[in-house]
């Protein structure tokens, strides 16, 4: 949670490098077989995508909305919020039943 919330890619691979064991001894399949996956293509970055890495070490794989420290989101979490807002209030429900506001 510090890391996202701090923007620190750095931080964030140490961090899921901890968490792998935790997820062979706790049997969660799906995270055991692909975090190591995820967690060498971050790794990789540096050699393969400079670019990319130079970005995300920058705090670019985190949305921050504010300027406050500490409030960085992970960019799924930024994306439903985001939807909440369109599926609100006066957001894009009842859109598809209505042709003149489709177009």
């Amino acid at each position: 949670m510090r890391a996202i919330r701090e923007a620190n890619f750095a931080l964030y691979v140490e961090v899921l490098m901890q968490i792998v064991p935790w997820m062979f001894a706790l049997d969660h399949t799906n995270y055991s077989r692909w975090l190591p996956v995820h967690i060498h293509d971050m790794c990789e970055l540096p050699v393969k995508h400079p670019n990319v890495f130079q970005q995300f070490s920058s705090g670019s794989f985190v949305v921050q909305k504010t300027k406050r420290p500490f409030s960085a989101i992970a960019l799924d979490h930024a994306h439903e919020q985001e939807n909440a807002l369109i599926k609100g209030d006066r957001g894009a429900v009842g859109l598809t039943e209505n042709p003149a506001a489709l177009r």
